[in-house]
């Protein structure tokens, strides 16, 4: 691993992007990022998902490269070709790589995102890199916080049901941050960690977001899967939905599903109520 302290974030823009970056320039590290947009600046490149790297970027010298970004237009054939030919570049280059994953990511997947995610970390892991697969991020931006807008907006919450636990992996932003800042520094012989510290019933999550909002509402639990149809029916009229008929296909598949979180490595995370209230 080179010694220098230079980083570069591919999809810096994002929510956790934008948080890494600002994790780790506390942390003295210098960091670059790539965008998909025209918004660049000294260390920061305009490149996307399916793009060639350019001698710009390369020219660094970087220690790490932490992959953020994912697309939804690329075909997955696509997308995982494009990350197999990045990741051999910066291999050549003895660059350090971290894969930010998703718990939606294993061999029981059904959502498109699910199963992308998951063959692009198992080729990480085959060629001696890292992966790095959080829960729900709760700060705010991503998923959590369309949630938490809307639980906010809404005097009617919708809860989705689809199995007799109905939990979901959490894990605060600080958390996220910090162990990604530990993958970046140090050399561990493991490289692969499922990120979360607590797993709570979505309906108590919202009861908690209801409670620190003081504001009255009305939960109505409906079965997950009558809730995916009627997106679906929706998506295909041509409405763009806050949160995708995919990411709640990905949602349902994960209460089926369970793996031990690898956070006990890298110290204890905040309660959840402590999480739930940075994050509002």
């Amino acid at each position: 691993m080179k010694n220098n302290k230079k980083v570069l974030i591919v999809g810096i823009n994002g929510f956790l992007g934008k948080e890494l970056a600002g994790f780790l320039e506390g942390k003295n590290v210098e960091v670059f990022g790539t965008t998909h947009t025209s918004n660049v600046s000294k260390n920061i490149f305009q490149f996307k998902v399916g793009d060639i790297i350019n001698s710009k970027i390369l020219l660094n010298d970087f220690s790490s490269v932490v992959y953020l970004s994912h697309s939804a237009i690329l075909e997955s054939e696509k997308l995982i070709n494009w990350y197999k030919k990045t990741f051999v570049t910066f291999k050549e280059l003895g660059v350090r790589q971290i894969y930010i994953s998703s718990y939606s990511a294993n061999e029981h997947a059904i959502s498109d995102y699910g199963k992308s995610k998951y063959q692009i970390e198992k080729f990480f892991l085959e060629n001696n890199e890292y992966s790095i697969s959080p829960g729900l991020i709760i700060g705010k931006g991503g998923i959590f916080n369309k949630i938490a807008r809307f639980v906010d907006k809404s005097p009617i919450i919708v809860v989705p049901v689809s199995s007799k636990e109905n939990l979901i992996p959490i894990v605060s932003i600080e958390k996220a941050c910090g162990v990604i800042f530990d993958v970046i520094q140090n050399n561990f012989i493991s490289k692969n960690y499922n990120i979360y510290s607590h797993m709570i019933k979505l309906e108590d999550l919202i009861k908690a977001l209801i409670q620190i909002n003081s504001k009255k509402k009305y939960l109505l639990k409906i079965n997950g899967y009558f809730i995916l149809y009627a997106m679906k029916i929706i998506e295909s009229i041509g409405v763009k939905l806050p949160i995708s008929s995919d990411n709640l296909s990905g949602f349902i598949a994960n209460q089926k599903y369970s793996v031990k979180s690898d956070i006990s490595q890298f110290g204890d995370d905040l309660s959840v109520e402590l999480i739930l209230k940075k994050a509002i």
